[in-house]
């Protein structure tokens, strides 16, 4: 089974790049490994438009 990481109920695959709601509002997060889990990378830009 590949490694994915999970948000709004579905399957993203390592380097998936998303929108995920934070504290400091919608922000781009990046699918990635640390200590051989996966987990959501935030970065500091907000999301795009739609």
């Amino acid at each position: 089974m590949p490694c994915t990481c999970r948000a709004q109920g579905r399957d993203y695959e390592i380097g998936a790049v998303v929108c995920l709601s934070t504290s400091a509002g919608p922000r781009l997060a990046t699918c990635g490994m640390e200590l051989n889990n996966t987990s959501w990378k935030l970065t500091s830009e907000p999301c795009p438009d739609a």
